[in-house]
Parts: structure tokens; C-alpha cells; sequence
């Protein structure tokens, strides 16, 4: 690159290019920020944020000089002497920097952190063993959506329901699902779910609700936009379920019912 275009390059920086870098650099740290700190178990975020809050320091210099002395900014820019070409190849590699840690704090987001993996087998119940005399537990089958159950509903004996799912608000709303007493796991995958979800902003394996010492625990599979119980983040540790919580999954939003049964 000859002084000319290296002029050109610069004029161009300290018209507006600064500007717009700032604003993406600055979006980039104030994104990678808030979404980590929301995140429930995922890779581990302070390489990307020191990427991104970094850049978007580097690139502040340009934005000063920009709006503070325009004399010593056009001189700076017809000579290449002073702060100007200093601080035009720091804003341009802080720009470089907060895009890096953006994209790789984005591309690994979805990741499941160190121990997620463990924890969640370790939580998983054992099945009652076959000489038990017990009734087998009966896979969940989503109900038609010509069926809407009502609230007040006894459920009856005959179905061994260990509880309820109701969808209060989604594209599934009036649909309930049982709950047996293993494993429940809702998603948009059908091979991998037995609460099968048609939600775009559902994970393909959300969440897992699994039935521990006489009562139904949630926890979220490092889905990409969490679990919340009652208006609350879920965390990785999982949370025990009561009669009415709310339960939302992407844009879906379950109330949990335990059984009522006939006197």
C-alpha cells in the first residue's frame, strides 16, 4: 500500500469508519457481557469478553481524536506524523479484536460446560426394577389438539399420571402432556424428546424433568434460551416443581399440575 492510499485509508478512518467501529466494537462487549452473565452452564466466557471489551478500548483513542482537535487530526492525516496513524492501527486492530471475540463467543455458546454432562447423568433416576409389582410406567403421548383439559379436572385412577403438563401460552396452548415416573426430556427432537415441541425458539433438547424421592425435579440442558421457572432463570442445579408453577421453554410457557385423585 503506497502513502496515498494509506492517506485515503486514514481520511476514510477519521470520517466516519471510527465512528461505526466504535458503535460495534462497544455492541459487541455490551452483548458478549449481558448474554454470559445469563447463560446457565457453557463454556467459559472471559476470553471473549477481555476480546471484546478490549477491542472496544482500543478503538476509543480514534473516537477522541476525532471529535477533539480536527487541526492536529488533518495535519496528522497529510503527514502520517503525531497520534494519528497510532491510534487509526489501534482502533483497526480493536475492531479486528471485539469482532473475533463476538463470533467465538457466539459459535461456542451452545456448547455444554466442563461437569453439565455429569451433573445431568447424576440426577437421572433409576426405573423401578421389573420384579416389582408395580404398573409399567406408560410412555407420553402428546394428546390431540381437538382436546383441551380443564383445569379443574379429576384425573382419573385408571391412568398412572405422575403429573401434568399444561401449555398455558405458545402455538401449543390448551395441549397437555403426562409425566411419568422416569425421565422427561422437552425439546424439538423428536428421537431425543418424549415432549415434543413445534418451537423454533425450543432447543432440541431443552429441558429434562425427572421424577426424584416422590417428586418431579426440572433442569435445563444448556439450551440456547434457558429454562425459567416462575418468571426466575433456571439454574444448573435444577429446581423441585410445585402444584401451578409456570414453566417456560423458549416461547412455550407449561403450568405443572400434580394429580388430583377421586375420593
Amino acid at each position: 500500500m503506497n502513502g496515498l492510499q494509506m492517506i485515503q485509508l486514514m481520511a476514510w478512518w477519521y470520517d466516519w469508519g471510527a465512528l461505526l467501529a466504535a458503535l460495534l466494537s462497544i455492541g459487541a462487549a455490551a452483548w458478549v457481557y449481558l448474554d454470559s452473565q445469563q447463560s446457565a452452564g457453557g463454556p467459559d466466557p472471559t476470553t471473549w469478553r477481555m476480546l471484546t471489551i478490549g477491542g472496544a478500548v482500543l478503538v476509543l483513542p480514534s473516537l477522541f481524536l476525532k471529535f477533539g482537535n480536527p487541526l492536529e487530526l488533518v495535519a496528522g492525516v497529510l503527514t502520517g506524523m503525531g497520534n494519528v496513524p497510532l491510534f487509526f492501527y489501534l482502533g483497526f486492530a480493536g475492531l479486528v479484536a471485539a469482532l473475533i471475540g463476538a463470533i467465538g463467543y457466539y459459535t461456542r455458546r451452545d456448547q455444554v460446560g466442563p461437569g453439565v454432562e455429569d451433573e445431568t447423568v447424576t440426577y437421572r433416576p433409576s426405573l423401578p426394577s421389573t420384579d416389582m409389582r408395580t404398573d409399567p410406567v406408560t410412555p407420553i403421548t402428546p394428546a390431540p389438539l381437538s382436546k383441551r383439559l380443564d383445569p379443574t379436572r379429576v384425573i382419573d385412577d385408571s391412568v398412572p399420571v405422575m403429573g401434568t403438563l399444561l401449555v398455558a401460552r405458545g402455538n401449543q396452548k390448551g395441549r397437555h402432556y403426562k409425566l411419568g415416573a422416569g425421565k422427561n426430556t422437552v425439546g424439538r427432537d423428536g428421537a431425543g424428546c418424549n415432549i415434543v415441541l413445534d418451537d423454533d425458539s425450543v432447543s432440541k433438547q431443552h429441558a429434562q424433568i425427572n421424577y426424584e424421592n416422590g417428586q418431579f425435579r426440572l433442569y435445563d440442558l444448556a439450551s440456547r434460551n434457558h429454562t425459567y421457572v416462575n418468571g426466575e432463570l433456571l439454574t444448573r442445579n435444577g429446581q423441585m416443581l410445585l402444584d401451578d408453577d409456570e414453566i417456560k421453554v423458549g416461547d412455550t410457557v407449561f403450568v405443572f399440575k400434580t394429580p388430583r385423585r377421586r375420593s
